[in-house]
This record gives C-alpha cells, structure tokens and sequence, in this order.
C-alpha cells in the first residue's frame, strides 16, 4: 500500500483545516504553512506537535513519536559553557530533522499521487512539478519517494542523527578538557576516560575523575532547575556510558566499516544488552537498537532508538554538568565569566544581589548563590573592582551580599 492510500485510509485521522492543508500543500508550501502560523520559532515547534497530534495515522505509519523530539528545549541552564552549547547543539539538529522528515513524508504522499493519476511522469516532468525553482535537481525523485520504502529513509535519518550526536558529544568532551589547567596528555587522556565506564581497560569516568581532582568553590550554591535536575543522574552514569559506547561502536560502524557490524559494535552490544535488563537506565528508557547477529551484518540504526540515545546523551551531559562543577574545573569556568565584571559593586543589598544576578545570568546559568567561598573567590583572583582595597572590611563593604 502506498504512503497516501494508507493515509486515507485511516478512519481515525481528525481532519480540521490545517492538517488537511499540511496533507494537500506541496513541500515548500508545507513549510511556510508551518512558519506562517507561528511568529517565532519556539512557537513553531509546538506548531508542529500539535500538527502531528491531529494524525496519529501518521505516527502509525513511521512508528515513531516526533513529539519527543519537540519538548526538548534549547534554554537548559547549565554550570559549563560546553554543556549548554551541547544542549542546543542537540536541540538545533532535531528542530531540523523533524521537519524534513515530515516533508518528506508529504512529498512521498504528493508523488505517489501524482505518477499514479500521471503513470507517464519521467524524471523532468517530476523536476518540473516538485523540484521547480529550488535550484535543486530532482532526477531521482522518483527513486526517493516511490522506489524507496519509508523505512528505509528512516534508518538514513537515524544515521543522519547517531553520527552527528555522537560528533556533538565527543566535541563537548573536548571542550570541557580545555577549560581544565590539565598537561596536554592528560587533557587527552580524561578526553578519552570521560567517554567510558568506570571498568573499561583505561579506567574510564573514575579514573577521569580522580585525575581532575575536586574543589568546593560552588559547593552548595547551585540549584540547577528541574529540566536540568531530573536528568543528573550520577548513581547511574557507567550504565549511562556503557550506552553510549554501544551507539559509538554503531556509528563507527557505520562511518568506518562500509556500514558493517564489527567486532567491537557486538562486544559493546552484549555490554549493553546487560546494562538494560529491566528496560532502563536510571530514569531515562533505554534505546531501542536493532541486535546484530553475526560480523559483517548491515549496521542499522533504528529511529527511535537514536532519539532515545540523544536522551541519553542530554543526562551524561547534566550529569557530567553536576559533577565537574566539583573539580578545579569550574574554578577556570568562572574565572572567565567573572573576569568581565571587575567593577565596584553597589553598596546596598539589593544592589549587590542585582550584580551578581546579572553576572550568573538565569537565562544560561542554574541558580547561584554568593556563597563565602565563591565570593572570597572573585576577591582571591583580582575579578572584582574592591581587589586592590586594603582591608577585608572594604572588600566586605563592595562584594559580600547580606
């Protein structure tokens, strides 16, 4: 059966005019459908979900729920620059992957319709229909959208999204190493530890761990929000990273080995495989995977497990967020940020609070409170105006909030 006939067929889809708009329109005009109808573009997303609510016949047919993907939220507020950068990172690469795929499950729709009521349609006649003013060729449109099974696009958009999470990942890791006042062999070392579990050869997140160290700057005064909060899961985190290992292993099948399972993707499956007895990790699902067999099997990854896996990733991240906030590493994070304010402070409560407010900006940082040691910290490191006062009174009198 076709993409359109089994559509129409679905007695339970609602029909209120913009969805029937959506299913009519051709593939430019199903986005400036959307885009039109939302003045911005958080609006636009939920625009989207509640497009997709009005067809559950559509979340039949792709056997995924794209509204998963719609709820993440790219405003998470974070300790660490990587981690928010990661965060959005994430959010950015679903915000355009939904919709293309919507797309194409619409164009699929519009050509099938079409060759079926036009079965002499050649590559330039679709060119001319669906492709006209694009400044794209569309020679195999046909092979795309009617040769091609909606499944099988599927697993090109899970590998589209797996290898780019996995790049988003590793690049964060990266960039938390940097923020450190490690050697250049032991940023590279806790790079490579802080991508495994506890028990791999290299001694993996504990042996990263030790090797940062730990410092109490912020100890106690950070609250991260509950977006944040509900995915810092430290009690779990090598169960979180033995995940992670296996979707790597996938993706390295995938970029490195022809598309073909390798030894290593079926080691860190069995690792898997046992971490998720019970179907969780922590509080987060396990993602669905597609077990391999034997080496040299097609490597695929399944759609939904790949938005489970970016899940995963999004609670490493707070985690990691959670915990480096206790190692020498923050204290190089907030010395950046706290090097732009090096002005005298206000003299009355209201107006220190307001600085310092300003300076740990809700809008990126969780909440923070002037803790004595994070403010004996600005006076210590010549990051605040009163660092060249000469008594703790005067220091007391500019920073100090109370």
């Amino acid at each position: 059966m076709s993409d359109a006939a089994a559509c129409s067929n679905g007695s339970d889809v609602r029909k209120p005019i913009v969805a029937t708009k959506l299913l009519e329109a051709s593939l430019s005009d199903c986005e400036d459908l959307v885009l039109s109808s939302a003045p911005n573009e958080t609006k636009s997303r939920i625009h989207f979900a509640n497009l997709l609510a009005c067809c559950p016949k559509f979340y039949k047919l792709t056997s995924v729920d794209f509204k998963d993907g719609f709820s993440m939220g790219d405003n998470a507020r974070y300790v660490f620059r990587a981690s928010r950068d990661a965060h959005k990172s994430i959010t950015r690469l679903f915000d355009f992957v939904h919709p293309t795929a919507i797309s194409l499950w619409n164009l699929r729709w519009q050509v099938q319709g079409y060759i079926s009521s036009v079965p002499e349609a050649d590559a330039k006649m679709l060119e001319a229909r669906f492709a006209s003013g694009s400044g794209i060729g569309a020679g195999s449109l046909k092979r795309a959208t009617v040769e091609t099974t909606w499944n099988e696009q599927l697993g090109s958009f899970a590998s589209f999204i797996l290898i780019n999470t996995i790049a988003i990942f590793e690049d964060y890791v990266s960039a938390i190493c940097e923020v450190s006042s490690l050697s250049n062999s032991q940023k590279r070392a806790v790079e490579k530890q802080l991508q495994f579990p506890s028990a791999s050869n290299n001694g993996g997140f504990s042996e990263a761990r030790s090797t940062l160290g730990v410092s109490n700057l912020v100890a106690g005064a950070v609250t991260w929000d509950q977006r944040t909060a509900r995915r810092i899961d430290e009690a779990n985190i090598d169960s979180l990273l033995i995940c992670f290992r296996y979707f790597k292993e996938l993706r390295n099948s995938i970029s490195h080995n022809g598309g073909r399972v390798g030894q290593r993707q079926l080691d860190a499956q069995s690792d898997y495989h046992q971490a998720i007895a019970n179907g969780k990790i922590g509080s987060v699902q396990a993602p669905d995977y597609l077990p391999a067999q034997t080496l040299a099997d097609e490597a695929k990854p399944i759609y939904r497990g790949v938005i489970g896996f970016s899940e995963v990733i999004l609670h490493i991240i707070a985690t990691y967020d959670y915990i480096l906030s206790q190692t020498p590493v923050v204290e190089n994070e907030l010395r950046a940020v706290l090097v732009l304010d090096k002005m005298m402070w206000p003299t009355s409560k209201i107006g220190k609070m307001r600085r310092f407010n300003k300076i740990f900006d809700r809008n990126r940082f969780p909440k923070f409170v002037p803790a004595p040691d994070l403010v004996a910290f600005r006076l210590l490191r010549g990051l605040c105006g009163c660092a060249g006062l000469r008594s703790v009174h005067d220091h007391t009198r500019c920073c100090v909030v109370g």
